[in-house]
């Protein structure tokens, strides 16, 4: 087999975006990336990346209970810190140098979905998003699990187009491998088992036997890769959860500052939990337990939270479309910027990618309006992200951060949005051109047809046809 040594054009376009994303993320974590501080989920990140690199396993402080088994984060990003502390990275700033390469694996990712789900175009727009997206520069460089969630998201969508386009075994293995993946690296993906699993094996196949071999394939290859988290968690913390912070989120959310009319309205308050829990562990614990542990302590605040939210019924249509606001950056986006500086971004590169955001949402409705019918089994996995953000969002709450998984979605249609408006606009102008250059044509003929009192028939025609299309187009201006 001959092994192709030239890159096409646009390979070498994706050569360039990548490098771009590159520089871009090393500029932000080297200028602008803010010290890592405690409380928050980047310290607890490299916490646990040094216990298990000085061989603590996998374990952080719990209260007066000294160093205990954690499960608080799925583990593949802290692994991945972990692996770097061990070969002498464990330094910040060398951190954020390498999760800046890493980060920019997303761009060539896109580059490559985009032009199997439509075209080169689409893909280098999709890509150059990826590239320069103020909300996709900034996770490396404040080293979070977003690093490698943007990218392997991308991942997933990309396998899950070449299960549509080639049905074969190894990709619906490969989909149930790389969706557990992102279920490692943020335990809320586990529901792209369902939204984009099931919907990619229907579509890929008619055949029922077909579409039953494919499902247990990916379900068999999900369930090894996440499997030993879950084993480990069975033995050292006594269950097999993906995480032990579904307690702390929830109460976060739903507490009375949360519901009451204010900033907080509908968003995360980090003082509940850090109420509730002060107020649980120093009350006896569960089950005549000696002491408390990670696991009964999320099942007590995940219990606090569900009595809450069952004592203020009537209040939770409206939380949940302010959770789904919020999400989506419609509901009081100027504290939204703020709480997203807190959580270490920077102020001005998040305006920037605010303003971004909503550019990206208008062409992406302008594609949503637009698609083809013949295309729309092909974009039919991209909405399970999109739906799972805003699912997510409604039980839990509404943050730019919750929102990570759809933005390679919304960049792609995005991206295919822009294709739509330029191709109009082409249309429009040739149009134009035609019908000038005809007319011309047209009183030219008619000019030499008073002299010779005939008219050439083909001109004739041709003369009511630029009509024609002058008028209709005049019509769809209108």
């Amino acid at each position: 087999m001959r092994i192709p040594t030239r890159l096409t054009r646009f390979g070498w376009w994706l050569v360039g975006l990548t490098v771009l994303a590159i520089v871009l993320r090393l500029a932000f974590a080297l200028g602008l990336g803010k010290p890592i501080t405690a409380p928050g989920d980047a310290a607890e990140f490299r916490e646990v990346a040094k216990n298990l690199a000085d061989g603590r396993g996998y374990s952080l402080e719990f209260f007066n209970e000294g160093m205990q088994p954690t499960a608080q984060h799925p583990p593949l990003f802290p692994l991945l810190l972990a692996a770097l502390d061990v070969i002498g990275l464990g330094a910040l700033t060398a951190q954020r140098i390498v999760l800046a390469f890493v980060a920019s694996l997303s761009v060539p990712l896109m580059g490559v979905l985009g032009r199997r789900l439509k075209n080169p175009a689409v893909g280098l727009g999709s890509a150059a998003i990826a590239a320069v997206h103020p909300l996709w520069v900034q996770p490396s460089g404040v080293v979070m699990s977003e690093s490698i969630y943007l990218v392997l998201i991308p991942a997933a969508l990309y396998v899950a187009m070449r299960c549509l386009d080639e049905p074969r075994r190894r990709w619906f293995a490969l989909l149930g491998v790389v969706i557990g993946a992102a279920v490692l690296t943020r335990s809320e993906a586990a529901a792209l088992l369902v939204l984009l699993g099931v919907p990619t094996v229907w579509l890929a196949t008619t055949k029922r036997r077909a579409r039953l071999q494919a499902g247990a394939i990916m379900v068999f290859a999900l369930l090894v890769t996440i499997g030993p988290w879950l084993i480990r968690n069975h033995q050292e913390i006594g269950a097999a959860k993906l995480s032990t912070n579904t307690g702390n989120t929830l109460i976060g959310a739903y507490c009375n500052t949360t519901f009451e009319r204010g900033p907080y309205y509908g968003a995360y308050f980090v003082a509940c939990p850090f109420a509730a829990t002060g107020i649980l562990i120093d009350s006896p614990p569960p089950d005549g337990a000696t002491s408390w542990t990670p696991v009964a302590l999320d099942d007590a605040l995940t219990s606090k939270s569900v009595d809450f939210a069952r004592a203020n019924v009537p209040e939770l249509p409206a939380i949940a479309a302010v959770h789904a606001l919020r999400v989506w950056g419609f509901w009081d986006p100027p504290f939204q910027m703020e709480y997203d500086v807190l959580e270490g971004r920077d102020a001005v590169w998040q305006r920037v990618g605010w303003g971004v955001h909503y550019l990206l949402l208008l062409f992406a409705l302008v594609w949503l309006v637009e698609v083809p019918r013949r295309e729309r089994r092909r974009w039919t996995p991209l909405l399970a992200p999109v739906l799972l953000v805003t699912l997510i969002a409604i039980v839990f709450y509404g943050s730019t951060r919750l929102r990570v998984m759809a933005e390679p979605s919304v960049a792609l249609a995005a991206a295919a949005g822009v294709g739509v408006v330029v191709e109009r606009w082409k249309r429009y102008r040739d149009l134009g051109t035609v019908d000038v250059n005809d007319s011309r044509r047209v009183l030219a003929a008619a000019g030499e047809s008073n002299r010779q009192d005939t008219v050439s028939p083909p001109l004739v025609a041709r003369g009511q046809a630029a009509v024609a299309v002058r008028t209709t187009a005049v019509a769809d201006q209108s």
